[in-house]
């Protein structure tokens, strides 16, 4: 392997790291999200948030389970000879990285998903932090219909938090084990964003 070769996989091994605990924090949250009706895009997230939340996927035991099948497979492919002349090529290479990058985005994305389902179900069994938001409910009303209103009725004594932002408090309450609402609320008190409903 020659000098170049020795110095794209120092860079990859240097940057991989971070950009895969990018996209798992991501993909993690933006299935959580989606399971309360609130697109990843809408919310303000600072990278380093971002990168915490990629815990809840490399902490997932069917992680753990499949980056120790993957290193053996790698570790068998690796003492073949013909795979080590082709390694030893820049396109060869290339194509190794491709391949593996391709093969770890399929794997954070489906464990993603099913970490933020494991998530998402806690949370609307009751298993997170109630949240009492600042500014009264009151405010809320005057843009409820008179089926939302029902249903707020029905889940107003308890708010289950979702997520907190350097803005934004989300939190949901379930009107029945299907049906529920987000409720949105600035930190500071002065203001909610509309009310939504969701159905999982």
């Amino acid at each position: 392997m020659d000098k170049l070769n020795e110095k794209i996989l120092e860079v990859i091994a240097a940057t991989a790291p971070l950009v895969l605990a990018y996209f798992a924090g991501i993909a993690y949250l933006s299935a959580y999200l989606a399971k309360f009706s609130i697109s990843v895009h809408e919310v303000d997230l600072p990278i380093p948030i971002v990168l915490s939340y990629s815990f809840n996927v490399f902490s997932n035991p069917v992680f753990l389970l499949a980056s120790i099948g993957l290193a053996i497979v790698a570790l068998l492919a690796l003492s073949d000879a013909k795979l080590k002349s082709v390694i030893a090529t820049r396109s060869g290479l290339a194509v190794i990285m491709i391949i593996g990058v391709f093969v770890a985005g399929l794997l954070i994305n489906k464990i993603a998903q099913v970490a933020a389902d494991q998530r998402s179900e806690k949370v609307l069994s009751g298993d997170t932090a109630w949240v009492s938001f600042k500014a009264p409910f009151s405010k809320y009303e005057f843009e409820m219909s008179a089926s939302t209103a029902l249903r707020f009725e029905r889940c107003r004594t308890g708010l289950l938090h979702i997520l907190t932002t350097d803005k934004y408090t989300y939190a949901v309450c379930r009107a029945t084990p299907t049906e529920g609402l987000l409720l949105v609320q600035s930190n500071d008190g002065t203001g909610f964003l509309p009310l939504r409903e969701f159905k999982r």
